[in-house]
């Protein structure tokens, strides 16, 4: 069950602004104002990490995928990283917006699906049958209110073996993970090897699910 919330906020922006903290304040414009301005900073960091991680230029990109939450603005911040990075205009864009906290494995499907043109790809989206209510935002003058039912947690447990049965056998590694460590005697059932699973849940109640798999850095895929 999730108790809290946390947020990073400056005492002083909190202290100029209290109806920040006020329950149900209409505080929306202030909120969009501080999205807007920061979601692009915050998506350019991490851009530019990973491109240093990638080892190529910044104008070798030819797709940008962007998720975010919290901003709604049209141009949205898809096309401020463009311009932060330096990214030819010419780059396609793909702006992903509300959907939910697994937004981020969305992302990663659709740059997966991008690169590989959708040959063999291994990627699953399921959704829970009778879990609408479970995870529910919707937008009011006062901001975004989120609703979550007390079961969204039996929910997944009662349903994440199969998804992970599902995703390893399409995959064609269903116990093959546990059993080579077990058999190396590694501290974890999946040190050093090379498969992984992403999984992500956000309203619907949806789980996407994504089998990952670690390359050589000389293998590495030009995403």
């Amino acid at each position: 069950m999730i108790e809290k919330w946390h947020v990073s906020m400056s005492d002083d922006f909190l202290r100029s602004n209290p109806c920040i903290t006020a329950y149900k304040s209409l505080s929306l414009n202030l909120r969009q104002e501080l999205a807007d301005a920061t979601v692009p900073q915050l998506g350019a960091e991490a851009a530019r990490e990973t491109i240093k991680d990638w080892g190529r230029k910044a104008s070798d990109v030819t797709h940008l995928v962007f998720f975010t939450t919290v901003s709604r603005c049209i141009p949205g911040a898809d096309s401020e990283v463009v311009k932060l990075l330096g990214l030819p205009l010419s780059t396609k864009r793909f702006m992903l917006y509300q959907a939910g906290c697994h937004g981020g494995g969305i992302a990663l499907r659709l740059a997966k699906d991008l690169a590989e043109n959708n040959d063999g790809a291994r990627v699953l989206v399921d959704i829970i049958p009778g879990t609408e209510d479970a995870v529910v935002s919707k937008l009011y003058e006062h901001g975004i209110m989120y609703t979550l039912h007390r079961d969204v947690a039996p929910h997944i447990s009662s349903n994440i073996e199969r998804l992970v049965k599902a995703a390893l056998e399409q995959a064609g590694v269903v116990a093959e993970m546990r059993q080579r460590s077990a058999d190396q005697g590694l501290r974890t059932t999946g040190q050093r090897l090379e498969w992984g699973l992403l999984f992500g849940f956000g309203p619907g109640l949806t789980v996407e699910t994504i089998v990952l798999r670690a390359l050589p850095c000389q293998a590495l895929p030009n995403v």
